[in-house]
C-alpha cells in the first residue's frame, strides 16, 4: 500500500505514533521516525522495525515547533529517498487540568506543539510535495474537539485548530494533487488517555457505542489508508476513529 514511499511520522516513538510507524513499515514505507529527546527509545524502535519488517528507517530528531530543526533534520533524508511521499502530524501534548489551573506556560506549550508545530510541519511537507505534484498529509486531531472531557479545554481548542487547518490546506492545494486529511481518535489506550481517565466522571467505555477502548493500531490502520492511493479521492476529510464515542 505504501511500498517505497518515504513517510515521516512525528512523535513516533510511543502510543499512536509508534503504531502508525509500525503500520507504515508493514505496508512497505521507508519510515522517518521523529522524536525529540529519547535517543535510546528511538534507536530501539528503528531496530525493531528493521528486524520485523525489513524496512529502511530514518531517525529524525527535531522539535516540531522549530522550523529550522525540521528542515535541518529532514532535508538530507528526503533528498536521499527521492522525495517525500507522506507526512503524519502526530506529535502533541495534553497538559491535563482545568483551565483555571493552567498557567500561561502550560497553555503556550500546548499551542506551540499542537497548533504551531502542525502548521510548521505542514508548510515544510507541502514545499516538498508541491515540487513533485503529489503527496499526502495526515493530521492527528482528537474527538475532544467535539466531546471534550473535564480538563481538556486547551487541548480541545488546539485540536479544533488542527481540523480547521486540514480543511483549509486541502482546499488550497488539492489542485496541485496534494491531499490533506485529519484523523480524530477517540478513547484509545495510551499514556495520554490514562491522565484523562483520572479526571473523567464515570467509565469512559460507557460512552462508547462499542463499549470498549480503542487500540493505537486501529487508528494507525486508518492513517495508513489515508496516506495510500486507496484514498486517492479523499481530501479535507475528518475521520473519527472513536468506536462511536461521538454519536
Amino acid at each position: 500500500m505504501l511500498k517505497g514511499r518515504f513517510v515521516v511520522v512525528t512523535g513516533a516513538t510511543r502510543g499512536i505514533g509508534e503504531a502508525i510507524a509500525r503500520t507504515c513499515a508493514r505496508e512497505g514505507a521507508v519510515v522517518g521516525l521523529n522524536y525529540r529527546g529519547d535517543d535510546g527509545r528511538a534507536r530501539a524502535l528503528a531496530e525493531a522495525l528493521r528486524g520485523e519488517f525489513g524496512t529502511e528507517v530514518e531517525l529524525l530528531r527535531f522539535d516540531v515547533s522549530d522550523a529550522a530543526q525540521v528542515e535541518a533534520a529532514c532535508e538530507g533524508p528526503i533528498a536521499a529517498r527521492g522525495g517525500l511521499g507522506g507526512w503524519v502530524n502526530n506529535a502533541a501534548i495534553n497538559l491535563q487540568g482545568l483551565v483555571l489551573n493552567q498557567d500561561d506556560e502550560m497553555i503556550a506549550r500546548q499551542l506551540r506543539t499542537n497548533v504551531e508545530g502542525t502548521v510548521i510541519c505542514c508548510r515544510y511537507a507541502l514545499r516538498h510535495m508541491l515540487a513533485r505534484r503529489r503527496g499526502a498529509i495526515v493530521n492527528l486531531g482528537s474527538i475532544a474537539r467535539e466531546s471534550a472531557a473535564p480538563g481538556q479545554a486547551v487541548y480541545a481548542a488546539t485540536k479544533g485548530a488542527v481540523a480547521a487547518l486540514t480543511r483549509a490546506l486541502a482546499l488550497e492545494y488539492g489542485r496541485k494533487n496534494v491531499r490533506v486529511n485529519c484523523v480524530e481518535p477517540g478513547p484509545v489506550r495510551t499514556d495520554m488517555l490514562e491522565k484523562t481517565l483520572q479526571l473523567a466522571e464515570g467509565r469512559v467505555e460507557d460512552r462508547v457505542a462499542l463499549r470498549r477502548l480503542g487500540e493505537p493500531a486501529e487508528v494507525a490502520e486508518v492513517v495508513a489508508f489515508l496516506l495510500s492511493d486507496r484514498a486517492s479521492y479523499m481530501t479535507g476529510a475528518t475521520v473519527a476513529v472513536d468506536g462511536g464515542y461521538s454519536l
